[in-house]
């Protein structure tokens, strides 16, 4: 009974550390959506992109260089991994508005915002 009880509070435990954040998102034309330009462990995203618009995504570690990953194209998905205090740019490059779901898969607190 001891061992099932640690087992139980072990698992709790590990799967309250652990966060999903689900979220429809949308990006203003020639903006950016930023998740975790701060410090933060490794993390991972899946990103479906809703619009017509194609997006780009870049990482770019804490004080480094911003990098392109990929482009991803109008109703496509993908599942980016980001390493430990980097940042992933989401990014409308278009004159219209578009719009991502994304699936983010934590166990930090990474900051979310927009950007010029």
């Amino acid at each position: 009974m001891k061992k099932f009880l640690i087992i139980s509070i072990a698992i709790t435990m590990a799967a309250s550390s652990c966060k999903a954040v689900y979220s429809t998102t949308a990006i203003e034309a020639k903006k950016s959506f930023v998740l975790g330009d701060n410090e933060h462990e490794a993390f991972e995203v899946t990103i479906k992109n809703i619009s017509k618009e194609n997006l780009e995504l870049s990482q770019m570690p804490n004080g480094g260089t911003k990098q392109l990953i990929q482009v991803l194209n109008a109703a496509k998905s993908a599942t980016i991994k980001i390493e430990k205090n980097t940042a992933l740019y989401i990014e409308n490059k278009s004159t219209s508005k578009a719009s991502v779901k994304l699936n983010l898969q934590s166990n930090t607190h990474l900051s979310m915002g927009y950007k010029n």
